[in-house]
C-alpha cells in the first residue's frame, strides 16, 4: 500500500504526449486545486515504480489500457486510477484548446476522489482483493464516464478464494454465467487428470517441495507425493516451477516436451485462466494425474509473472484436490520488491503465498544438514504455512554414531513448528523407475523409500505437522 507519508492531494501523472497535457497540469498548479503532482511519469514502468515508492494514491492516466500485471502492481501499491480522457476529449471541430467547463468538472472530480468521497476511475477495493487472493478481474477498464468500474466483491486480501460450488466468487460473472461456462468446457484430460470443474467441498491442498542447494531428490519427491494422492483418490497436479530447468518431463518420459507452465502464464497474461484452459495444457500421466512441465532452459525463467503465476495456482487450485509444484533449490531474495519484476525467487514465493504445506528437503550429510539449519533460519514462511522437513537419502555411512532419531531430533529443535520425516537411500529402486519412466509404485511397489513416500503423503493429506 501507499505509504503514510503520502498526502491525499499528491498526484502522479502519465499523460504521453495527449494535447490538453499543459492545461490541465497548469489548472492542478493553481493553488485553489487542492492537487499537487509529485512526478510526471514517462511510461506505466515508471508509473509502477513511483507508485511502489508511497509519494501519491492518485494516478492520472491518459490510456488505462495498461498491462493486467502493471495494474495489479498500481491496485496493490493502493493506486486510485483515474482515466483523464474520459473527462477531456479530444479537440472538437471548431473549438480551440480545452473546454474550461470539463477541466473545472475534472478538478472537482480529482478533489474530492482525494478526500475519499470517489473511488475514482480505477477498480474497486473489491477488484483489489480479488486481485490479490489470485481471482484478478482480467477485463481491462475501458473509457470510463466518470463512475467507477464497479466488481462483485472478492474474497478478503490474502485469503484464498472458495472453491466450494456457490461459494463467493471473485471474478465479476454471475452463477448463470459461471454454470455456462461450466456447460461447454472441454472435457477432462485423461479421465481424471484436471477436470474443468472446481473441486468438491473438501479444501484443496497445494504442496510446495522446495530443497536446500544440493539437496538431491526434491523433483523425486514432488512427483511421487502427487502420484501417491493420486493413488489415495485425489485428482492431483503436478507442477514443474524448478527455475533451472524442469526435469520432470523428461522423468516420466514425455519426449514431445513443451514449456507447460510457460504456456499457462501466457494464457493468463491474456484472458481469465480457468480450469479447463489449464485442463488443455495439461499433460496427463496417468488417470488422475496431470503434469504442469517445466522450462527447458534454464534462461526462460523471466517468463513466469508474478501476477501471472497467481493465476495459474488459482486455476491448479480450483480443479485439482491435490497440487504438488516442484520449485528446485532457489533460495528466496532479500529484495522486498520481487513482486515489481519476476526473479529467480519469484515462482517459490508466489506458490508459498499460495500453498497449504511446504515440504523443505535437505541431504541427510553433514554439509547438507548445515545448509538446512541454515535454511530453516532464513526462510521467512507464513505463519499458516505447515511446514514438514524432509532427511533425504539417509544412509548409515553419512554420520558415524548417529542415529536418524538424533538427526530429526537436531532439526526438531531447529524449527519446532515443523513435522520432521527421513526417507531411506534407495539408489536402485530410483533408477529402476526412471529407465522406465514409471512411478516407484509401478517400478519397486515394495521399496521402502516407496512405503515411507506413501506414508509422508498420507501424513500431508491429513494435516500433520
Amino acid at each position: 500500500m501507499a505509504s503514510r507519508s503520502a498526502t491525499p492531494r499528491a498526484v502522479l501523472a502519465c499523460l504521453g504526449g495527449v494535447p490538453w497535457q499543459a492545461a490541465l497540469l497548469a489548472a492542478i498548479a493553481e493553488p485553489d486545486s487542492g492537487l499537487h503532482v509529485v512526478r510526471r511519469c514517462r511510461d506505466a514502468v515508471e508509473l509502477v515504480a513511483a507508485a511502489r515508492a508511497g509519494v501519491a494514491r492518485i494516478a492520472l492516466l491518459a490510456d488505462t489500457d495498461l498491462p493486467v500485471d502493471l495494474i495489479a502492481d498500481l491496485d496493490q501499491a493502493g493506486i486510485i486510477r483515474v482515466d483523464v480522457s474520459a473527462h477531456l476529449p479530444g479537440p472538437q471541430p471548431g473549438v480551440e484548446g480545452v473546454d474550461p467547463a470539463a477541466l473545472t468538472r475534472l478538478i472537482g472530480h480529482l478533489r474530492d476522489t482525494a478526500r475519499g468521497g470517489d473511488d475514482g476511475d480505477g477498480w474497486s477495493d473489491a477488484n483489489l482483493a480479488a486481485l490479490r487472493a489470485g481471482h484478478p478481474a482480467r477485463r481491462r477498464p475501458g473509457r470510463a464516464t466518470g463512475a467507477a468500474h464497479g466488481h462483485a466483491p472478492g474474497s478478503a486480501p490474502g485469503s484464498a478464494p472458495s472453491s466450494v460450488p456457490g461459494g463467493p466468487a471473485a471474478n465479476p460473472v454471475s452463477a448463470s454465467d459461471s454454470r455456462s461456462a461450466d456447460a461447454t468446457a472441454a472435457p477432462d484430460i485423461g479421465g481424471n487428470a484436471l477436470p474443468a470443474t472446481e473441486a468438491p467441498a473438501a479444501s484443496p491442498r497445494v504442496i510446495v517441495v522446495w530443497g536446500t542447494p544440493g539437496a538431491p531428490g526434491v523433483s523425486t519427491i514432488a512427483l511421487h507425493l502427487a502420484d501417491e494422492a493420486a493413488r489415495r483418490g485425489c485428482r492431483s497436479l503436478l507442477i514443474d516451477a524448478d527455475v533451472d530447468g524442469g526435469i520432470l518431463g523428461h522423468r516420466m518420459a514425455l519426449l514431445e516436451e513443451s514449456a507447460g507452465l510457460s504456456a499457462a502464464c501466457a494464457t493468463a497474461e491474456q484472458a481469465d485462466l480457468k480450469p479447463m484452459h489449464l485442463a488443455d495444457i495439461v499433460r496427463e500421466l496417468r488417470p488422475g494425474i496431470g503434469l504442469l512441465t517445466g522450462i527447458p532452459h534454464a534462461q526462460r525463467w523471466a517468463e513466469w509473472r508474478p501476477y501471472a503465476l497467481t493465476a495459474v495456482w488459482q486455476a491448479a487450485r480450483a480443479g485439482a484436490e491435490v497440487t504438488v509444484i516442484d520449485c528446485g533449490h532457489v533460495l528466496p531474495d532479500d529484495d522486498p520488491l520481487y513482486d515489481t519484476a519476476p526473479t529467480r525467487s519469484t515462482a517459490f514465493t508466489s506458490a508459498c503465498a499460495a500453498a497449504t504445506d511446504i515440504v523443505i528437503v535437505g541431504s541427510a550429510d553433514p554439509i547438507g544438514m548445515v545448509r538446512l539449519v541454515e535454511a530453516l533460519a532464513r526462510l521467512d514462511l507464513d505463519a499458516d504455512l505447515r511446514r514438514t522437513v524432509v532427511l533425504n537419502r539417509c544412509r548409515r555411512t553419512a554420520f558415524r554414531g548417529v542415529s536418524t532419531a538424533d538427526l530429526v531430533a537436531v532439526l526438531t529443535r531447529t524449527c519446532p513448528a515443523a513435522h520432521v520425516v527421513w526417507l531411506p537411500e534407495d539408489r536402485c529402486a530410483c533408477e529402476r523407475a526412471i529407465i522406465r519412466g514409471v512411478t516407484l509404485a509401478q517400478a519397486a511397489p515394495r521399496s521402502g523409500l516407496r512405503r515411507r513416500l506413501r506414508g509422508l503423503t498420507a501424513d500431508l493429506l491429513a494435516g500433520a505437522g
